[in-house]
């Protein structure tokens, strides 16, 4: 088996059992070293449980005024870590892991799409430029495009132009265990309680 492949996976904030979650804790462990980088130290559902085999920072906070800091912060860790993938999660991140992946070119920059066409939408003609030059920047750039349905793929390939090779396409995963079937008695209380 050949080295470990060093990943670092960047989102405002995780969630135990979302999808960034999953890629965490289900990556394996003999092919790739995951770290997880945040701007939000809290969860807003409920917090990801993660071994010391998993490093984690977080950086500057969520406002886009924060952003430059973020990714002067981002980069250090790239640098200092050896990260071989950053991995971004939504638009901003994304926007920050491009200008970190410049300042700390070694690192190959992996854009989690996982907004649909909300940018498209906007009623501002002006904003919606801006922001879809932004974004083509970042797609440009991105050794790779995870897209989570064909949907979002076709936004890409379709309205955006980026080369349909350059995306991959896939679906979130999800863990059955945690979706089992209540008994008969949980039913019956629920159903008494509500």
């Amino acid at each position: 088996m050949g080295e470990t492949i060093r990943v670092l996976q960047f989102a405002d904030v995780v969630n135990r059992h979302d999808f960034i979650d999953t890629i965490v804790r289900r990556a394996d462990p003999e092919r790739f070293l995951v770290g997880l980088c945040v701007r939000v130290a809290e969860s807003n559902i409920a917090a990801p449980v993660y071994t010391e085999r998993t490093p984690r920072w977080r950086i500057a906070g969520p406002s886009r005024a924060a952003a430059p800091r973020a990714a002067v912060q981002l980069a250090r860790i790239l640098r200092d870590w050896r990260a071989d993938i950053l991995h971004t999660h939504h638009y901003d991140q994304a926007v920050i892991g491009l200008a970190a992946t410049r300042l700390h070119p070694r690192t190959r920059l992996v854009v989690g799409r996982h907004y649909s066409d909300a940018i498209h939408r906007l009623a501002s003609p002006f904003k919606k430029r801006a922001l879809l030059g932004v974004e083509q920047m970042v797609n440009r750039a991105a050794a790779r495009i995870v897209a989570p349905s064909t949907y979002i793929r076709e936004i890409l390939s379709g309205w955006q132009g980026v080369e349909p090779a350059k995306i991959d396409l896939i679906p979130y995963g999800f863990e059955a265990e945690k979706y089992s079937a209540p008994d008969a008695a949980d039913v019956r209380r629920l159903r008494a309680e509500f």
